[in-house]
């Protein structure tokens, strides 16, 4: 009797009809499965609202809770003071990082405008018939 022997450990089928039997239901399968959406792509508004609608029309005692507890939360959360706090952040972390890429850039030009070390000139510096940039 011959076997074949696959990929996977101790996979042994005695004939090659059993193995295209096999491979003919796998992709049956694959093909009987309904297509469901990408996990990468986030649901829509419409989906999300009716996800909610059926689970107040559900259960409507806990989307009620839930609910309860999410106003509770949003009330004893100080907001304002969260936003603000966020906002002077971002204020406090620009300008050093606005100074820092200015500083890049202004290195960048240095590098492109210094002589090559042959003597020669950036081609950018040669180049009048460029100047002013249309």
């Amino acid at each position: 009797m011959f076997f074949t022997v696959f990929s996977a450990p101790g996979a042994a089928f005695p004939d090659s009809e059993i193995a295209c039997a096999l491979e003919f239901a796998k992709k049956k399968a694959l093909m009987s499965t309904p297509e469901q959406p990408t996990p990468s792509q986030p649901p829509s508004r419409d989906v999300l609202v009716n996800r909610v609608e059926t689970y107040t029309r559900d259960e409507p005692v806990k989307a009620l809770s839930a609910a309860f507890g999410v106003g509770i939360l949003l009330t004893l959360l100080p907001i304002g003071s969260l936003v603000g706090a966020f906002t002077r952040l971002v204020f406090l972390v620009a300008r050093p990082l606005l100074l820092i890429l200015g500083l890049v850039k202004l290195n960048d030009e240095w590098q492109a405008r210094r002589p090559r070390s042959g003597g020669e000139v950036a081609p950018e510096e040669n180049d009048e018939a460029n100047w002013p940039p249309v």
